[in-house]
C-alpha cells in the first residue's frame, strides 16, 4: 500500500506541529518544515523594537516525537520569507518521497509588523510582510501543484484568520489587530478560495480554516497565563484541536464534502457539523 506524504510548514511548534503528529497517527510520512533546527534555537521579537524571547520547539524535536510513535518525518529548514529556501525544501520531500500528497499551508513569518499602526510600518517592511502572509504561499502552492497535478490528487489545507474576512471594530489598543495582518489574512484566504476555483476538476482539493484564539508556545511565552484573556472573552483552544481537522481533512474520504472557500473554525469543526471528532492521543 502506498504511503501518502505530507509536507506542513511552520512545524516546529504550535498548530503546524499539532497537525504533523496527527498525520502521522494516520500514516502520512511527513515533511515539516520551520526555520528552528534544533531545540533552544527558537526566537520572536515581542514588538517593534523589543528584545526578543526564547520559544520552545524545533524541526529535530518534531521530527522525533513523530519517530518515537513509529512514524516516519523528515525536518526540512525553510523560511517562507526565502523563496530559494522554499524551492529546496520542496525539492527535497520530492527526492526524498517521490510525491506530495498533502500541504497544510501554515507557516507564518513572525513579524513585529503584523500588529504595528500604518504609520509605524515603511514599504520595506510591508512589502516583507505581505511576502510571509500571503506572496510566499503562492510560490510554495504553485510547486506543490506540480507534482499534485502530475499525480492526479492533492490536497491543500489553508489557515487564515478571522481577521482577513471581518470587519475590524477596534483599534490595536482596544484589542484590534495591525493593517497588515488583515491585508494578508484576506489576501491568503483569496489563494484558498482560487485554488478551488481553478483546480478542483482535476483532483486538487482545498480546505479553508481558521483557528480561533489558539494558545500555541508562542503566545505563552509572549503572555504567559494572560494569553488566556487576549480574545476579550472568546473562548480559546489548543494547536491539537486544529491538529486532528487538518489531518482529517487531509486524510478522510468523508472531507471532500467540505472541501472549497467556505471558510470553517477548525477547533469546533466536528461539533458544528454533528461529526465524531477523532480523538485526540
Amino acid at each position: 500500500m502506498m504511503t501518502k506524504v505530507a509536507l506542513v510548514t511552520g512545524g516546529t511548534r504550535g498548530i503546524g506541529k499539532a497537525a504533523a503528529i496527527e498525520l502521522a497517527r494516520r500514516g502520512f510520512a511527513v515533511a515539516v518544515t520551520g526555520r528552528t533546527r534544533k531545540e533552544g534555537e527558537g526566537k520572536a521579537e515581542e514588538g517593534t523594537g523589543s528584545a526578543s524571547i526564547a520559544l520552545p520547539g524545533s524541526l529535530e524535536t518534531t521530527v522525533q516525537e513523530i519517530e518515537a510513535m513509529g512514524g516516519r518525518a523528515i525536518g526540512v529548514p525553510m523560511d517562507i520569507l526565502d523563496r530559494d529556501s522554499i524551492d529546496a525544501a520542496v525539492d527535497t520531500v520530492l527526492e526524498t518521497w517521490g510525491r506530495i500528497d498533502g500541504l497544510f499551508n501554515n507557516a507564518l513569518a513572525q513579524s513585529p509588523y503584523l500588529m504595528a499602526p500604518i504609520d509605524a510600518v515603511d514599504a520595506t517592511k510591508a512589502e516583507q510582510t505581505m511576502a510571509g502572509l500571503m506572496i510566499n504561499h503562492l510560490h510554495i502552492t504553485q510547486k506543490v501543484l506540480q507534482p499534485m497535478l502530475s499525480q492526479g490528487a492533492g490536497r491543500i489545507v489553508f489557515i487564515t484568520s478571522g481577521a482577513g474576512t471581518t470587519l475590524c471594530e477596534r483599534k490595536l489598543e482596544e484589542g484590534g489587530w495591525g493593517f497588515l495582518y488583515a491585508a494578508g489574512k484576506a489576501a491568503f484566504s483569496k489563494l484558498a478560495e482560487f485554488v478551488d476555483l481553478e483546480y478542483r476538476d482535476r483532483g486538487i482539493v482545498s480546505f479553508h480554516i481558521q483557528p480561533g484564539l489558539t494558545i500555541t508556545e508562542t503566545l505563552t511565552a509572549k503572555y504567559g497565563d494572560a494569553a488566556l484573556n487576549l480574545g476579550g472573552g472568546m473562548p480559546s483552544y489548543t494547536p491539537a484541536d486544529t491538529g486532528r481537522t487538518v489531518a482529517w481533512m487531509m486524510d478522510s474520504p468523508d472531507a471532500v464534502a467540505f472541501a472549497g472557500p467556505k471558510l470553517y473554525t477548525a477547533p469546533t469543526f466536528f461539533e458544528d457539523h454533528g461529526l465524531a471528532a477523532p480523538a485526540i492521543s
